[in-house]
């Protein structure tokens, strides 16, 4: 049986490469893409995800159950500043967290092309200084 993260890469190569596929635009393909990694990417075992937001932009803290108070990650996701999203990394971020047992903060910052340069930048910035 395949695992969830080949479930998940195949599902979304349906939806970007070429081939028999209808043509959908970019906003439809982030939905889709956030609606299989919420089915099939989730946080490991003994990290809580706690939903929030820094202003109006969307974030997520992954708090491992064992954790050095000291220690905080800022992840920014993958995605070349135009695709994905927390939702997509959670996993990721998630065994970052449980690792370097620490909290991690995944930002949903502005995606291009809709948000051309600086505006991820000056996501990752005002996140850096809240």
């Amino acid at each position: 049986m395949p695992s969830p993260q080949s479930r998940f890469l195949t599902s979304i190569l349906s939806f970007v490469m070429p081939g028999g596929r209808k043509k959908i635009t970019i906003q439809e393909r982030r939905l889709r893409t956030d609606r299989q990694a919420e089915r099939f990417i989730h946080a490991p075992r003994g990290v809580k995800v706690e939903k929030f937001t820094i202003g109006s932009m969307p974030v997520e803290w992954l708090t491992p159950q064992k954790i050095e108070t000291d220690r905080v990650i800022l992840y920014l996701h993958g995605g070349a500043y135009t695709f994905c999203s927390p939702a997509t990394h959670r996993g990721l971020a998630g065994r970052i967290a449980l690792a370097c047992q620490a909290r991690v903060l995944v930002i949903e910052y502005r995606l291009a092309p809709e948000q051309p340069f600086p505006a991820a930048l000056e996501d990752a910035l005002a996140t850096w200084h809240w």
